[in-house]
Parts: structure tokens; C-alpha cells; sequence
């Protein structure tokens, strides 16, 4: 917004006409945000009117970053400002009930209208940190359509899901050695993200190295109950027993370890798959299968391509799995009932281990994308060959 004028006020944000939130640029303090709650009481169920003044020159006409925080069961609403924890409302109750909610004026939509620009406005159903919250992308994302996440460890944690760019964590597992590290080690240094003959050509400038270390993207949208293939690039040179290669939880809550959608890991001398799905209504979280591919047969400090796919078949009723490495069909099966989904997200990790397992792997991983729809290896993540000519110099 530009510098405030005499006159009404000039509302972002309000949910619920009473309101029960909203966060309005406040003529009385220019430049200032007043944020209104509705706190509830014994006495007073539909919540008592709260307010409080943050921040200073919000209205200078540049961009800002703006996230309100409430944490049911904390009972906390914190205000941020361009990623900075400005206030903390403590002993909060916000009203359950259905609301409306309205952007850039009441929702009535006859007053405090908003002279500015509001971009990316996101609801969560849970209480965000602020590594969760959008960022301004430093990378332009040029993906095919059909890409719901993608990670291209190109220097840092940030990868594409939803439209959006998010941030992930680099962690270690309780028996590895470090954190992610990157890497300029590649398996090749430009690719194609539209497979064999196509066009959309990607520069890749790193990857991550792991040693018994996690990358773990805590909150993925767009990973829904639907076809899928999942792809990444992989140099091993240890996948200790339950050691993780790559897994979508099945809660955007959940640690790196928990309750997968799908994850593939080493289990004794093979690859193992677990999955949650669904059969005739009821969820099933422990199903396991084995791959019958030797995980050291992969552990020879060589890149590997990997792309799995989960296919609905017979009518919806059961799911297909298949398993490639470097285009080669490894592991097939069919798997009873369709893949697990949650409306409130997912999490996405790499290399994540159980609690007891001997340790998380160790090598390289690079390009991991996870895209809608059965994808086939002529659309896996390939290398790009730049044309070559012949020049002939006649004197």
C-alpha cells in the first residue's frame, strides 16, 4: 500500500463479518497493522473483540510478507512481518464456526477497501513455522504441468510444490555423521524434464550429498490420491537396513519417519516398499512389499536413475506398482486398494530412517520429481545432448 490518506481504514484480511480475525492497515497509526480476534470465554461463546497495533511504514508502497499464526493448542496468535515474529497474543481462543472470509475489504465488500496489492494469500489448517512459510523464489521453475514436486539440490533446500516454492530442512539422523552437504557432482550437467526428443532443457548445477543425513520438506500440497511417478538420481554407497532412499508421508505433521503414503528403503538384502491404502473404506498403513532388487546392487558409487510409479487399475480397486532403474523395468506387483491421501497435505523426505534402523544412507541424490500421471521412460528426466556439426575449413 501506498502512504495512507485521511479516511477509512483499509482491511487485507477478515474472516467472519463479527470478525473472528482480520488484519486491517489501521488510519489511526499509519503504517501500522491493528489485528482483531475474537477470544472466547465461559461467558461469551461467540468471542470478545481484541486488538493490538504491530509493525511501522507498512504502507510504503514496496512488498511485504505478512503471516498470522494461531496454535489451537497452544492457545498462542503470532504475528510475523517479512519473516519476523513481531507480536505474540498469548491465552487465545478463536470461535469454531464456518466463516466467511473476505480479501481487500469487509466481506459485505461496501467499506476499508484495500488500495495496493495482495498476492499468494494461503490458509493452512495447522500452525506454520515460519521455514514453512512462502517465499520469493530466487529460481525460475520452467516444469512441465504434470510436476506436483520437485527438488533439484541445486545449492539449497528449496523446491517447487503447488505452484509454490518451499523450503526444507537438512537434518541428521541419530546414527549418521553430518548434515546435507552440496555437491557439484552430478550425473549429467543438463537435462530435459520432457524426456527423450523433447525441449524443456534444465541446467543442473549440483546435488546433495547424504551422510546418514535427512532432507525433509514438511508441508507438500498437490500429492493427491492419483497416478504418480516419482523420479530421482541416486549414487549410493551405503543403504543400511530401514535406511530411507526417498518417502511422502502421510501427514504434513509428521516427522521424516512415520506413516508413509508410499516410501521406498533398504530392508535386510532387497529394496523395500511400504504403502497406506485404502480398500473398500478401511486404511491400511502396514502393507510391505519387497522390490527383489539388491540394494547392493546399487551401492557401487555409480549414478543411477530410479522412477517409480503407482497406477490405478481394476476399476480404482487396486494399485500397480512399478519399479525402474536407469529406464530398465526392475520390480512390478500389484498392490490391493488405492493409495492413502490427505486433504491437509503431506511431507516429503529424503533419506529419513526409522529410529532403529543402522543408520541413513550415504551418497548423492539429485533431480527428485514427483509428477501427476503414469509418465513413460521415453518422459523420465533424461540427459540432453547438445547437436553436434561438422564444420570443414577449405583454403
Amino acid at each position: 500500500a501506498d502512504k495512507m490518506k485521511p479516511g477509512t481504514s483499509q482491511t487485507l484480511l477478515k474472516i467472519s463479518d463479527t470478525p473472528y480475525l482480520q488484519l486491517t492497515l489501521d488510519n489511526v497509526h499509519p503504517g501500522m497493522f491493528i489485528v482483531v480476534y475474537s477470544n472466547v470465554t465461559n461467558e461469551n461463546q461467540t468471542g470478545k473483540w481484541t486488538s493490538f497495533n504491530v509493525g511501522s511504514n507498512l504502507d510504503d508502497g514496496t512488498w511485504h510478507h505478512v503471516a498470522l499464526v494461531y496454535d489451537a493448542e497452544g492457545r498462542t496468535l503470532k504475528t510475523y512481518i517479512d519473516y519476523v515474529l513481531r507480536d505474540t497474543q498469548r491465552n487465545v481462543v478463536l470461535p469454531n464456526r464456518s466463516a466467511i472470509a473476505a480479501i481487500g475489504s469487509t466481506p459485505l465488500g461496501n467499506a476499508q477497501h484495500f488500495h495496493g496489492w495482495i498476492d499468494s494469500v494461503r490458509i493452512m489448517q495447522r500452525a506454520l513455522e515460519p521455514s514453512e512459510f512462502l517465499i520469493a523464489s530466487s529460481k525460475v521453475y520452467d516444469l512441465p504441468d504434470d510436476t506436483a514436486f520437485y527438488f533439484s539440490g541445486d545449492g539449497d533446500f528449496e523446491a517447487f510444490s503447488g505452484g509454490y516454492a518451499i523450503v526444507g530442512n537438512g537434518l541428521v539422523h541419530e546414527k549418521g555423521n553430518a548434515l546435507p552437504a552440496f555437491s557439484s557432482e552430478v550425473r549429467y550437467a543438463e537435462l530435459l524434464h520432457d524426456g527423450e526428443g523433447g525441449s524443456n532443457i534444465h541446467t543442473n548445477e549440483g546435488s546433495v550429498y547424504m551422510d546418514g543425513s535427512i532432507v525433509h520438506f514438511p508441508s507438500v500440497f498437490g500429492l493427491g490420491n492419483y497416478d504418480q511417478t516419482a523420479e530421482f538420481f541416486g549414487r549410493f554407497t551405503s543403504i543400511p537396513k530401514l535406511a530411507g532412499l526417498l518417502r511422502v508421508n502421510a501427514s504434513p505433521e509428521q516427522s521424516t519417519y512415520g506413516t508413509p503414503v508410499w516410501a521406498l528403503y533398504g530392508e535386510n538384502v532387497n529394496l523395500n516398499l511400504r504403502v497406506s491404502t485404502v480398500t473398500n473404506g478401511v486404511i491400511n498403513t502396514e502393507r510391505y512389499f519387497g522390490t527383489f532388487v539388491p540394494s547392493a546392487s546399487i551401492c557401487d558409487d555409480k549414478w543411477h536413475h530410479f522412477a517409480l510409479t503407482f497406477q490405478s487399475v481394476d476399476g480404482g480397486s487396486n494399485t500397480q506398482f512399478t519399479m525402474y532403474i536407469d529406464g530398465k523395468q526392475r520390480s512390478q506387483f500389484k498392490i490391493d486398494g488405492r493409495l492413502y491421501s490427505s486433504a491437509n497435505g503431506n511431507g516429503v523426505a529424503i533419506g529419513a530412517a526409522a529410529p532403529q534402523a543402522d543408520g541413513a544412507i550415504t551418497g548423492y541424490i539429485d533431480e527428485v520429481r514427483i509428477s501427476r500421471g503414469v509418465l513413460p521412460p521415453s518422459r523420465f528426466l533424461c540427459r540432453y545432448r547438445r547437436p553436434h556439426g561438422l564444420v570443414l575449413s577449405v583454403k
